[in-house]
């Protein structure tokens, strides 16, 4: 990932760390690494960049156990999916749903 795009990913990161939900942003996290070029099954964008609850924890400022509770939510509701331990986000998901 290039530089311009891992400042891209932060300047957001810090702009809603006060003003958005953990769900809010845990979404616009797999939005912006989703790898646009690969679409899975017709319906789902791998991510470019496979992280740990850990590393989501810290980027979206939350508790690695509050991660678990809209990652699981969101994979209810079908937003995203988990497929061999790998997170893929829904390509229809749309910006007034984050």
């Amino acid at each position: 990932m290039d530089n311009a795009k891992k400042m891209l990913i932060m300047r957001h990161g810090f702009k809603s760390i006060t003003f958005s939900a953990y769900k809010e942003r845990l979404l616009k996290l797999f939005r912006m690494a989703a790898d646009r070029p690969q679409l899975v099954d017709g319906r789902w964008y791998n991510q470019q960049i496979q992280y740990t609850q850990n590393d989501v924890s810290i980027i979206i400022i939350s508790s690695r156990i509050t991660v678990s509770k809209p990652l699981n939510k969101s994979c209810e509701e079908g937003i995203i999916r988990m497929l061999n331990r790998r997170i893929q986000i829904d390509v229809h998901l749309k910006p007034e749903e984050l």
